[in-house]
């Protein structure tokens, strides 16, 4: 019974992988002298929770926990995560909790290792499985207690490899078929049914129009500046384009996003801190707070809810609408306070601080 979910699996992720480009080339269609017949345009049996898309309502949640270094970057597919959440951790610097579900690219990575923030959030995708390179031992209970399914490096390392290209540790990559390979039934790893955003495409909310909004932490910066033809929110890191890696012969594309949500969150007391004697941050995730919210070359000021780990938070407009995200990728930005973003209209005023 495990081979055959095993090889049932491995279909399902072959097609997420040629979908998306990684891995075969596809297969050169024959010269035909008769015209063939338009064919009918599909009906979609199931639209993503998380970006809208089309999507297998049985695919299985994968979330990565990425490098966010210099030396790491660019990282991998960054593009073909349906979301991407920034979190602070020790030195003012940040790590990435990429989410893969509707698409599955073959490589992931850098690897890093788990903090104490995943576990309150990891649980909001249901039973997710998990890349992690690994963890401090007092970690390991709180990381057992969740409901994720573990396939980090520390189960026994299978899927994992290093790059010759970059220097240790910011060069641990998985790969997505052999870590699938080693869950007996991913349908446990689907989404809950609260793992949803509020999405609409046609939707329209008032805001002020900006061009670019940066976000700074003591030791890191993502800056994003709207694309108004392609409708989406290019990447920098500090001035520079933010790369992500499509393919193994290290070809890149810009990273961008269609919609920002950044949560302003207090930081909770932590027992946890690195080898040198930094405390982990540990951001306070559920209950509410002020927020902000990018969207269609806006800037929405709001508030979020979230009301229990098994929820993703929720964004509403300051008089009381929820905010519906437009149909694509979300990245979520984790700041101590809104202060820290400044944005810039178009082409006119100067930066202006968020309050």
């Amino acid at each position: 019974m495990r081979s055959l979910r095993i090889a049932a699996l491995t279909l399902t992720i072959a097609m997420a992988l040629a979908a998306c480009g990684g891995g075969t080339a596809a297969t050169k269609p024959s010269a035909s002298r008769t015209a063939a017949s338009p064919s009918p345009t599909p009906t979609c049996a199931h639209f993503s929770p998380l970006t809208g898309a089309c999507t297998d309502a049985n695919a299985p949640v994968l979330v990565v926990k990425i490098d966010d270094v210099g030396e790491a970057r660019p990282q991998f597919h960054l593009n073909q995560a349906d979301m991407v959440l920034v979190e602070p951790v020790e030195g003012g610097l940040t790590r990435l909790f990429a989410v893969y579900n509707s698409t599955f690219p073959d490589t992931v990575g850098p690897i890093r290792s788990a903090r104490i923030t995943d576990t309150d959030l990891a649980p909001a995708f249901g039973d997710p499985l998990f890349a992690y390179s690994g963890s401090q031992g007092k970690l390991v209970p709180y990381l057992r207690a969740t409901r994720m399914q573990m396939v980090g490096a520390p189960q026994g390392g299978t899927g994992y490899r290093r790059l010759t290209d970059r220097p240790a540790p910011h060069n641990y990559v998985a790969d997505v078929q052999a870590l699938f390979s080693r869950v007996s039934d991913t349908s446990t790893a689907r989404l809950a049914s609260n793992s949803y955003w509020s999405i609409a495409k046609n939707g329209v909310e008032s805001g002020t129009a900006v061009e670019t909004a940066t976000v700074s932490w003591p030791s890191a910066q993502k800056s994003f500046i709207w694309d108004a033809t392609n409708q989406r929110w290019d990447i920098n890191v500090y001035s520079d384009p933010l790369l992500t890696q499509i393919d193994a012969n290290g070809t890149t594309e810009r990273a961008h996003t269609t919609n920002v949500v950044i949560m302003q969150s207090y930081l909770q007391n932590s027992d946890f801190g690195d080898k040198f004697g930094a405390r982990t941050p540990y951001p306070q995730t559920i209950g509410s707070g002020k927020a902000l919210v990018l969207i269609d070359g806006k800037r929405l000021d709001a508030t979020w809810r979230r009301p229990s780990k098994n929820d993703l938070p929720r964004f509403y407009a300051l008089d009381g609408h929820e905010i519906a995200l437009r149909p694509g990728n979300t990245w979520w930005l984790i700041v101590t306070s809104l202060t820290s973003v400044r944005s810039a209209a178009p082409a006119s005023a100067g930066p202006t601080a968020l309050k």
